[in-house]
């Protein structure tokens, strides 16, 4: 018997330290978590999320489900399971989920009409489009599309029983649903298109959040946003706190690494490359009493120092504020204090007389402002781009940035000169034809400055002003810019 006993005291004794000490408890894991900060808290449910390991709308709560999806991630990466979080975990499960925010790079935007912000995921370059009932962002790639609409004459529960009449007439599968007093979910997938459908009582009426991606689109993880979009929805309805939007550090800008576009026309000499940094890089208009100017973003990348001229007369330095390469916008903050602003419109016919403003010229000093008239000669870019429009206008190498107006006054485009226009080089020739101008959407424009909470008036006036006050409206809302 003592030779037993001995024997099982020694294989004791051999055992890793780890082992004999006792697992954190629940209540351990559950009193760890709530001495977090509110924040903190937050932003793990939803890293998790982002990790693949929390399906459900973050909040500040600690359970049972929490404490094994945690312990699921510990030991899924070596980590002892403990259900356990703090901070050195929360950094972890960051660090895991931020390959998928950065694709996604959420902005939060605001219902035009009825405000209640919700979580965009910009980063996957879709394009804003605003009609009657709210926006709709599209993806180029026709991976990914959204809509969030205000529907001021429709019932909750009529809606939802349409929802799962329609997935169902349809063929397709409801993988999940759920009706309360003042909102509905219904996720499905039919015929290889998956859907989440998030729908909340705003009387009069309902908002309506949808979101429709491929399912073969797997790399977007598109059922992982879909629930931290439906959490800020929710945050911005009911009040309840929600995470920040998560920052993701990168070492460099992403269009640092981006490939530079061939130029369309050949580079200038040493000595004319030294003289045309005194001349104007682009143009932009003002869009609001502070003095905030919008123009592409390539008239002012890698730009040491910027300055703008209203005309001839008044000249301020500007300040990068916000960007969007993808979408070649960016916005300045000057020093002017303009007596007009420019109203945008987002909406545009197919035929519409237009007229751009331009100062470029042979000359190397700008010369008076002119307008350029012509006509929107078709809806979409170059392979179908829904972010440009096409136009007849002329416009010069300089002219970048420039508003593109209706008769109204009203700035219906942003004018992207031939030789810098993405995508816009025809197959066939090489080359664009010389009547064929590029210009950025109004509505595309308005998306971008309400995603960075940039003020602007937008208008949509169909009373046509004379020839000259036309002019000198444009005289007073644009700006050269010059890159140094």
């Amino acid at each position: 018997m003592r030779w037993l006993i001995a024997i099982v005291l020694l294989s004791v004794c051999s055992l890793p330290v780890f082992a004999l000490s006792p697992p954190v408890s629940y209540a351990d894991a559950q009193r760890a978590f709530d001495q977090l900060p509110l924040n903190e808290r937050l932003n793990f449910k939803i890293a998790l999320t982002a990790a693949g390991y929390w399906p459900t709308i973050a909040d500040a709560d600690f359970g049972r489900k929490l404490f094994d999806a945690t312990a699921q991630f510990e030991a899924d990466n070596g980590l002892s399971p403990s259900g356990a979080v703090d901070k050195e975990l929360l950094a972890r499960v960051f660090r895991s989920a931020s390959p998928l925010f950065e694709l996604w790079g959420f902005r939060q935007i605001a219902h035009p009409y009825r405000g209640h912000p919700i979580w965009a995921p910009m980063g996957l370059g879709l394009i804003a489009e605003r009609d009657q009932n709210g926006l709709t962002w599209r993806d180029p790639l026709k991976r990914v599309w959204m809509t969030y609409d205000y529907l001021r004459d429709a019932n909750l529960a009529a809606a939802y029983n349409s929802v799962v009449a329609k997935v169902a007439a349809d063929g397709g599968q409801v993988t999940f649903k759920i009706l309360k007093d003042d909102y509905f979910i219904v996720s499905s997938s039919t015929h290889g298109l998956d859907s989440y459908i998030r729908c909340q009582a705003e009387h009069p009426g309902l908002l309506w959040l949808s979101l429709f991606w491929l399912h073969g689109a797997t790399d977007l993880h598109m059922d992982r946003a879909a629930t931290v979009i439906s959490g800020s929805f929710a945050s911005a309805m009911s009040g309840a706190p929600f995470a920040d939007i998560p920052q993701v550090a990168s070492p460099t800008p992403p269009e640092a690494t981006a490939a530079p576009s061939p130029p369309d026309i050949a580079p200038a000499a040493p000595a004319l490359e030294q003289k045309e940094k005194t001349e104007p890089s682009g143009m932009g208009f003002l869009v609001n009493a502070s003095g905030d100017v919008v123009t592409n973003a390539h008239v002012v990348e890698n730009c040491a120092s910027i300055a703008v001229a209203r005309g001839q007369i008044a000249t301020a330095g500007a300040s990068l504020v916000a960007r969007d390469g993808a979408n070649d916008l960016a916005v300045l903050k000057t020093t002017l204090k303009p007596e007009k602003v420019a109203g945008i419109r987002s909406g545009v016919n197919l035929g519409e007389a237009v007229a751009a403003h331009e100062f470029s010229s042979a000359t190397s000093t700008p010369r008076a402002s002119d307008l350029a008239d012509g006509n929107v000669t078709a809806l979409v870019g170059m392979g179908g781009d829904t972010r440009y429009m096409q136009i007849s206008a002329p416009v010069g190498s300089t002219d970048s940035g420039a508003p593109l107006f209706d008769l109204s006054g009203n700035v219906v485009g942003l004018v992207s000169a031939k030789r810098r226009a993405p995508n816009i080089k025809v197959a066939t020739a090489g080359d664009i034809p010389p009547d064929v101008n590029f210009a950025i959407k109004g509505g595309l424009v308005a998306s971008f400055l309400e995603s960075n909470r940039i003020a602007f008036t937008e208008t949509a006036s169909s009373h046509e002003i004379p020839e000259p006050d036309l002019a000198e409206q444009a005289r007073a809302v644009s700006v050269s810019i010059s890159c140094r």
